[in-house]
């Protein structure tokens, strides 16, 4: 056989399997409708979970202007709602990041480029970084399904509110190696996304260290250093804040370990 028809028999073998695998992939009326159903189903969900968490913002924010009150968390109360007997695992929230939720104008949902970035879990910042109207129906397919198999079923968002979003402040390095502690007051609040409501707060201070020495970490970027110190000490006081069995899923500091 001579080399061209070889060439063309190939060709057109190539294209008879990937014309059968086609035809053998493609979804039957059923399975569309099933797929078509189940992505009309997520967008429900992520829509009305947008939209409660939105609700409970608007509480906070009202809480906070009046000023807020201390109110002990009841973890075993917490798991009980949640249908867990182990341990709950919650996303920490930067307050005014949730500001978006109760906004009906799409302009404000943004990236989070803001010094105080690092409180929201990156998981859950990166899903509302956008407007739902400018993501695709694959994406918030993909958020809709972390809803429903996390955050809607583990029902708390942890959300941490300044007190003064003015006084509080990251440590610094000046340029003339003079250091500015890091501070920050404000509330640990725990956000019900399903109730749409509060269910405990307990004011929050973080100080940084009055020494940071972290070896040839600190040598090589001592910027770095006294920020990893702060966030560090940041995540040690709110999981002290936190009742048993409830632990936060940020990582913070540690990330930069």
């Amino acid at each position: 056989m001579r080399p061209m028809i070889r060439h063309v028999l190939s060709a057109l073998t190539t294209a008879a399997f990937a014309a059968l695998a086609l035809g053998t992939s493609k979804p039957s009326p059923e399975e569309e409708k099933r797929r078509a159903d189940e992505k009309a189903e997520l967008r429900v969900l992520h829509d009305d979970w947008v939209k409660k968490v939105g609700s409970a913002y608007g509480k906070i924010a009202s809480m906070a202007s009046s000023g807020f009150t201390e109110k002990a968390c009841d973890g075993p109360a917490m798991l009980a709602l949640a249908k867990e007997d182990h341990q709950l695992r919650l996303p920490t929230v930067y307050g005014p990041f949730l500001a978006r939720f109760a906004s009906a104008n799409k302009g404000d949902w943004q990236e989070d480029k803001g010094p105080w970035a690092f409180l929201t879990d990156s998981t859950f910042r990166g899903h509302f970084a956008q407007h739902a109207s400018d993501r695709d129906a694959y994406a918030i397919d993909g958020t809709a399904r972390f809803i429903k198999n996390d955050w809607q079923k583990n029902r708390f968002l942890i959300v941490l509110w300044p007190s003064d979003e003015k006084s509080n402040r990251l440590p610094l390095l000046s340029e003339k190696k003079s250091f500015e502690s890091g501070s920050f007051k404000g509330w640990l609040v725990m956000l019900d996304s399903v109730g749409e409501n509060i269910v405990c707060q307990k004011p929050l201070s973080v100080e940084s260290s009055e020494k940071v020495t972290s070896g040839q970490t600190f040598n090589k970027d001592p910027q770095k250093a006294i920020v990893k110190d702060f966030q560090d000490r940041f995540e040690a006081q709110i999981e002290a804040a936190l009742p048993p069995k409830v632990k936060s899923t940020n990582n913070m500091g540690s990330l930069l370990k």
